[in-house]
């Protein structure tokens, strides 16, 4: 299996179930690659090497924001089936523009079925976030598919990376409010009628 690359137009999914370390592994990797090559991460999260948030679906399409930079979306289910994306060929264009404006894409979702097809197909790595506990510490294991330019379904490539969560505590936090992007809905709250 190749090593992994952060080559502009690369799609990395983080998947698992809640609590695995699906967001960890993502910040993980795009902290390394930070480190290592100097890119500009922008995340739609509090990040604490993070060089700007996305507040809004709108930011994802200025070039500004979003040109040679790593982009680390968490629960890309939620952004690709906002309004911004209410016709097919809204998406298609925004992921085909992506990989020509030199961005890396992390994204994290539960279930890689949950994001659009297009989305999938156009993703050459997937880890698989499972959480385990070791002497008493929390590790995410995160097994590695590489599926490269093969554009078939069966993995060309498996690996597989272990750390300790502590290690990553305080570096993100997607439990903030402000999290859910400008255009999501706010919850409905049941409010008390009046006599």
């Amino acid at each position: 299996m190749p090593a992994l690359e952060l080559l502009p137009g690369t799609f990395i999914a983080n998947c698992g179930l809640l609590r695995t370390g699906k967001t960890m592994n993502m910040v993980r990797i795009a902290q390394f690659a930070k480190l290592r090559g100097g890119m500009r991460v922008v995340t739609n999260f509090t990040c604490t090497f993070g060089d700007y948030r996305v507040r809004s679906e709108a930011e994802l399409f200025d070039k500004e924001v979003v040109s040679n930079c790593i982009l680390c979306l968490d629960e890309m289910q939620t952004i690709t089936d906002s309004r911004e994306f209410g016709k097919n060929v809204d998406l298609t264009k925004w992921l085909i523009w992506l990989g020509k404006l030199g961005v890396v894409l992390l994204y994290t979702t539960p279930k890689f079925g949950m994001v659009d097809v297009r989305l999938r197909q156009l993703t050459g790595w997937i880890y698989l976030c499972e959480r385990r506990r070791r002497r008493s510490e929390w590790y995410t294991i995160a097994q590695l598919a590489y599926y490269g330019e093969s554009m078939g379904d069966e993995a060309i490539g498996m690996g597989k990376t272990m750390f300790r969560q502590r290690d990553y505590w305080g570096v993100y936090d997607t439990l903030d409010r402000e999290t859910a992007l400008a255009s999501a809905s706010p919850p409905k709250t049941a409010r008390p009628r009046s006599a």
